[in-house]
């Protein structure tokens, strides 16, 4: 009896292995670092003059309320998606102020760059604190950044 006890304990727990899906060796955090890797950072600073240039100039992330900057991202592979969504969020709350819903020309295209100021409308944009700007495909995080809004 105890022979057929030991032969059964190693088969029930591979069977049981099995059918709940589980693996050992495993716990996610694989696949949770690969998504993040894929995650390309918001840069910001002033718009570029040159039309070819796709990056901003003078990069950084402490802005005046008055002051004009821009963003910009290069993406690691083609979104292939004419619509995304681009997410600003107040922090330390991490309160979602403005969500805007975009169409682009091309579904290939990798970069983006865009200028706005204090005059853009945005819900509470332009007050001292703290923005993370995300850029998402569906529920996908593609892009994301930090910046500070200071007197």
């Amino acid at each position: 009896m105890i022979k057929r006890t030991r032969l059964l304990f190693p088969l029930l727990l591979a069977i049981l292995l099995l059918a709940g899906g589980c693996s050992l060796g495993s716990d996610g955090a694989e696949e949770s670092q690969t998504d993040k890797a894929k995650v390309v950072e918001i840069k910001f600073g002033d718009y570029p003059e040159d039309d070819n240039n796709d990056e901003v100039i003078n990069a950084r992330t402490h802005f005046g309320r008055d002051e004009t900057f821009a963003m910009s991202y290069k993406l690691l592979e083609s979104p292939n998606t004419k619509k995304y969504t681009v997410r600003w969020i107040k922090l330390p709350e991490n309160r979602i102020i403005e969500e805007m819903h975009f169409t682009s020309q091309d579904p290939s295209d990798k970069t983006k760059k865009w200028e706005f100021t204090n005059h853009d409308k945005f819900n509470g944009f332009y007050t001292k604190s703290d923005y993370k700007m995300q850029v998402l495909r569906g529920e996908d995080l593609l892009a994301e950044g930090t910046f500070t809004i200071i007197d």
